[in-house]
C-alpha cells in the first residue's frame, strides 16, 4: 500500500510506500491536442534535487512535443539532419555559420556518423570519432562541436529525452601570433588601392572582414571622427554584425587620412571598398589580395583575421582599458577578448624580468 498524503515540492511528491519513502515525478501538461493530461512515475533520481531536475526535463519535453515520453524510435544522424535541423535548425544560424556547418556535415559527420542512431552518440563515441579525426591528421574541433549542437537540438526536439554531457573541444591554449608594429606598417607601405583601406579598416579600427566589406560611406562621420559599424557581408547577406552589436569606433588619424581618399566623390549609400569596377570585393578576392600583398613586401602570410588580433593586442600592449577593448572590438564577453589577446614572446620575457630585484 502507498500513503497517499506526501510532502510535495513542485512535480516531486514524498510517498511512503512499504514502509520506505519514494520521490515520485507527478504533474500535469497539455499533450498535442491541447487536453490536460497527468503524468505520474517513480523518479529514477533518488535525490529530491535530481527528481526535480529530472521532472522539469520531461516537463519541457511536453512542453515542446505534447508528451513526456521520448517518441519511438531514436532516429539516425542523417535522417534526424535531413527532417529537421535542416529545416528547422540550421536557419537559426548566420549564412556563413550555415554554409560552415553544411560543409562539416557533408565532408565529415554524415560519411563517418551519419548511421549512427542519436542516442548512441555518447562520450565515449564522440572522443573516439575525435581521435580518428587526430589520427588522419585533421582538427576535430568544428565537427566535434557541432556534433554537439545537432545532439542538443535533437533534445530540443524532443528526439532525445535526456541531454548527453558530450565533450567539448576548445581552442587550444597556445598564443598566436599578431603580425609585429613593424610587419603592419610594412603591408600598408606595400598595399595599393581597395585593399590597402580594408588593410587599415581592420589594423586601425578592428573591423571583421564581412563589417570592411560593408562599410558605406555615409557610415564614417568625419565631423565628429568615428566609423559607424552597422552591417556585415555573410555569404552575400547584408546583415547586422556578429552577435547582432552595432558599434561606434572613433577614427585613428591615420585611417582618417586613408578613408577621405577612399570615399571621395561617392555618395553616402556607396560602398568604402570597392574594386576597379565599383563592385564590393567577394571574400575570396580580400584573402587573394592580401596573400598577394604579403608575398610582393616579403612577408609572411598572415590571415585577414590576424590584423584584426593586431588591433585589439597592440591596444592593450598600449596600456588600453580591456573593457573599451571589448566594446571596440565588438566581443559579447570580456573572456573572448582576452582569447585574443596576444602576448609576443619579448613581452612574455619583460613580464618576468618584473619579478627580478632591482
Amino acid at each position: 500500500q502507498e500513503e497517499t498524503m506526501g510532502v510535495r515540492s513542485g512535480p516531486v511528491r514524498s510517498v511512503l510506500r512499504r514502509g520506505r519513502r519514494i520521490l515520485v515525478l507527478d504533474f500535469t501538461y497539455l499533450d498535442a491536442a491541447g487536453r490536460r493530461q497527468r503524468y505520474r512515475r517513480d523518479a529514477r533520481a533518488e535525490t529530491r534535487a535530481g527528481a526535480n531536475a529530472e521532472a522539469k526535463r520531461l516537463m519541457d519535453l511536453a512542453a515542446r512535443t505534447g508528451s513526456p515520453e521520448p517518441r519511438a524510435g531514436v532516429p539516425t544522424l542523417a535522417t534526424f539532419v535531413e527532417e529537421t535541423f535542416r529545416p528547422v535548425f540550421l536557419p537559426r544560424f548566420r549564412p556563413g555559420t550555415q554554409a560552415r556547418y553544411e560543409g562539416l556535415l557533408r565532408q565529415t559527420l554524415l560519411p563517418r556518423l551519419g548511421r549512427s542512431r542519436l542516442d548512441a552518440i555518447t562520450t565515449v563515441a564522440v572522443l573516439r570519432f575525435a581521435a580518428d579525426e587526430r589520427a588522419r591528421g585533421v582538427d576535430p574541433r568544428g565537427a566535434g562541436n557541432l556534433l554537439r549542437t545537432i545532439v542538443r537540438c535533437a533534445h530540443e526536439a524532443g528526439v532525445l529525452a535526456e541531454l548527453p554531457r558530450l565533450p567539448t573541444f576548445r581552442q587550444p591554449g597556445k598564443l598566436p601570433e599578431a603580425p609585429s608594429l613593424d610587419e603592419v606598417a610594412t603591408l600598408l607601405d606595400a598595399a595599393r588601392g581597395w585593399i590597402r583601406v580594408a588593410v587599415a579598416l581592420t589594423v586601425f579600427a578592428g573591423l571583421r572582414q564581412g563589417e570592411v566589406r560593408a562599410l558605406q560611406v555615409g557610415d564614417v562621420d568625419f565631423d565628429a571622427h568615428e566609423l559607424h559599424v552597422l552591417r556585415a557581408w555573410s555569404e552575400g547577406e547584408l546583415l547586422l554584425p556578429k552577435g547582432d552589436k552595432q558599434r561606434h569606433i572613433p577614427v585613428a588619424p591615420e585611417l582618417e587620412v586613408i578613408l577621405r581618399e577612399a570615399v571621395r566623390a561617392k555618395l553616402p549609400k556607396a560602398f568604402v571598398v570597392v574594386n576597379r569596377n565599383g563592385k564590393v570585393p567577394s571574400r575570396q578576392a580580400v584573402l587573394s589580395a592580401l596573400k598577394a600583398t604579403q608575398e610582393a613586401a616579403g612577408l609572411p602570410a598572415r590571415s585577414f583575421h590576424l590584423l584584426r588580433h593586431f588591433f585589439c593586442s597592440h591596444l592593450l600592449v598600449r596600456g588600453a582599458n580591456v573593457e573599451a577593448v571589448r566594446q571596440l572590438a565588438g566581443h559579447s564577453k570580456l573572456g573572448t577578448t582576452a582569447r585574443y589577446v596576444h602576448a609576443t614572446t619579448a613581452d612574455a620575457r619583460a613580464a618576468i624580468a618584473c619579478l627580478k630585484g632591482k
